[in-house]
C-alpha cells in the first residue's frame, strides 16, 4: 500500500517553512505571487488534477501525493530530490553523495526536464540554496519561460502563496519529470484517456466502483470514515481503519516491510498515526486490482485489495476475519457495524 512506504522515509522529511526576503538570489527568480490568507488546518490554497495543496502540512507532501494520486507512483522528495521509492535505497544512501545532483538518473528514476510540464517537479535543494532545509513543488504550467507553481509551506504572516511565477531556466533550481516510459506504466489517474476531475483511468483489468453512501459505526459510536463500495462490499483503506480501531480490542498496527517488500499488520498492537488518515476520497469510478502482498503477525494473507486514486483498499469483511473483529450491517439505518469485542462471524 502507497502511503505504508512514506514511513520508512519520514527520516528525509524537512521544514519547508520560508520567508521571502531571506532567500537571497532565490528570490531573483520570482516574477509574480498572489497570497491567500490561511484559514485552519482543512484550508487548501490551490488544487492540481483534483488534488489540494495545504499550506500547513510539509512542501514535499504535495508532489508525493501527485504522484500518488494521479498516476498510483510511489516516489519521495526531501532532503533529496524526487526518486522512486521502489527504486534502490541502498545505492543512495551507502554512497558518500552530498548533493542529489550528483545521483545518476539511472537510481532516481527522473531526469532534468527540457521543457517543463504540468506535473514536473521543481526543486530547491539545500546546496543551492545555501539553508538547511529545501523545498519542493509542482509545475501547474509553463509558457514562454515562466513557471506558474502549485505548492505548500510557502507561508508568511498566515498566509500561503497562490500561483508563485518564476522564470526558467535558473541556476537556483533544478526541473525533475518522469521518463514517459514510466508513466505510461501507471496505473493512476493519469494512465487512463484523462485526469480532468480526478477520474481513475480504464484498464482491461479495472471494476466500477463507487463512493460508498453508508454511515459506519465502531462500538456503537458514529465515524467519518470514507470508502468505495465494489459489488456490494465496503472497500476501506487500512490506515483509516487501523485510525478508528486505536485503543480498542480490535487495534493493529501498519507499517512497510522492507525486507518483504509488503505490508505488515500487527494485531493487538498501538497504531501510530503518520499524517493522511481519514481524508475524505475523491469520487473514482474505475479500480485496478492491487497485487501488494500482505502479512498480519507473520503470516502471509490473500487479501482482495484495489488501487483506487492511487491508494489500496481492502475489503472489511476480509479485515474483519482475518482480524477477528466482528462487521455487520444495519439495512434500517443503512449503517456499517464494527464491534472490536465480538469476534467475526459468517452468519450476519
Amino acid at each position: 500500500m502507497k502511503r505504508f512506504v512514506r514511513a520508512v522515509a519520514l527520516v528525509l522529511v524537512v521544514v519547508c517553512l520560508v520567508s521571502v526576503p531571506a532567500l537571497g538570489a532565490e528570490s531573483d527568480d520570482i516574477i509574480s505571487a498572489q497570497w491567500k490568507t490561511i484559514t485552519d488546518s482543512s484550508f487548501y490554497v490551490d488544487e492540481l488534477n483534483g488534488v489540494k495543496a495545504y499550506p500547513l502540512n510539509q512542501c514535499n507532501d504535495l508532489p508525493i501525493r501527485y504522484y500518488e494520486e494521479v498516476y498510483g507512483i510511489d516516489i519521495f522528495v526531501g532532503v533529496y530530490s524526487p526518486f522512486l521509492m521502489d527504486n534502490s535505497f541502498d545505492v543512495m544512501f551507502s554512497t558518500e553523495i552530498e548533493d542529489y545532483g550528483e545521483i545518476p538518473d539511472s537510481i532516481s528514476g527522473f531526469v532534468k526536464a527540457d521543457e517543463p510540464k504540468q506535473g514536473d517537479i521543481v526543486y530547491w535543494s539545500m546546496t543551492r540554496r545555501n539553508k538547511d532545509y529545501a523545498h519542493s513543488a509542482l509545475v501547474k504550467s509553463y509558457s514562454d519561460g515562466v513557471i506558474t507553481l502549485i505548492e505548500q509551506n510557502w507561508n508568511s504572516n498566515g498566509k500561503a502563496v497562490y500561483e508563485r511565477k518564476i522564470r526558467y531556466p535558473s541556476d537556483n533550481y533544478v526541473v525533475y519529470t518522469l521518463p514517459d516510459e514510466v508513466l505510461s506504466g501507471a496505473t493512476g489517474n493519469a494512465a487512463g484517456d484523462s485526469v480532468d476531475g480526478g477520474a481513475a483511468g480504464t484498464t482491461a483489468n479495472s471494476v466500477s466502483v463507487s463512493v460508498s453512501t453508508h454511515a459506519v459505526q465502531v462500538d456503537g459510536s458514529n465515524v467519518a470514515i470514507s470508502g468505495y463500495n465494489i459489488g456490494g462490499n465496503n472497500y476501506f483503506k487500512l490506515r483509516d481503519l487501523a485510525y478508528v480501531l486505536k485503543n480498542t480490542l480490535a487495534e493493529f498496527s501498519v507499517w512497510y516491510d522492507e525486507t518483504t517488500k509488503a505490508i505488515s499488520l500487527s494485531s493487538n498492537s498501538l497504531y501510530v498515526p503518520v499524517g493522511g488518515e481519514m481524508e475524505t476520497g475523491e469520487p473514482q469510478s474505475q479500480g485496478v486490482p492491487s497485487s501488494s502482498k500482505m502479512y498480519i503477525d507473520g503470516i502471509e494473507y490473500d487479501l482482495e485489495a484495489y488501487n483506487i486514486g492511487g491508494n489500496n483498499y481492502f475489503k472489511l469483511r476480509d479485515l474483519g476475519e482475518a482480524l477477528n473483529f466482528f462487521v455487520g450491517y444495519d439495512p434500517n439505518s443503512r449503517t456499517v457495524i464494527i464491534m472490536s469485542m465480538f469476534q467475526y462471524s459468517d452468519e450476519q
